[in-house]
């Protein structure tokens, strides 16, 4: 769906060809096409469009400021195995940056084994002490600051 929303030219036909698969989608899973559509009005606007046509690739490469990006293992919205090694190489000309994938975290740097979106909500920790630490200790190096 993302692809056919951001590589078709025309939107209204991107529009037609993404409703079609939502379709498909809605019956394999055997639930109501009208109701997986209302779920997903997001796709259909101009703003989505752009966020997953949107190449942060040559602005990356353009930096020369300390740099850390993180990504948790167990994201399903950011797959890190996909993500970080592009940042990696956006990156490569930065000779003061950091790329790390946190073991065992979801999309909010929560601990979570699955990395389900809809145990957000459920995961009582707010942010894992373990991306803290990475995030505060990078800080301090770079900044000099104290603890």
């Amino acid at each position: 769906i993302d692809a056919v929303l951001a590589d078709t030219a025309d939107w209204e036909t991107a529009k037609i060809e993404a409703t079609k698969l939502i379709g498909e989608g809605a019956a394999a899973a055997g639930r109501p096409a009208d109701q997986v559509m209302a779920a997903n009005q997001l796709l259909f606007t101009a703003w989505y469009r752009e966020f997953i046509a949107y190449d942060p690739r040559p602005n990356l490469a353009k930096l020369t400021m300390p740099v850390l990006a993180v990504n948790g293992a167990n994201d399903l919205q950011v797959v890190a195995s996909l993500n970080l090694p592009a940042i990696r190489e956006a990156l490569r000309a930065n000779k003061d940056a950091t790329v790390r994938e946190l073991p065992g975290l979801n999309h909010l740097f929560q601990t979570s084994a699955t990395g389900d979106p809809r145990d957000y909500g459920r995961i009582e920790e707010t942010f894992a002490p373990a991306a803290l630490t990475t995030i505060s200790d990078w800080v301090v190096a770079k900044t000099g600051a104290r603890r």
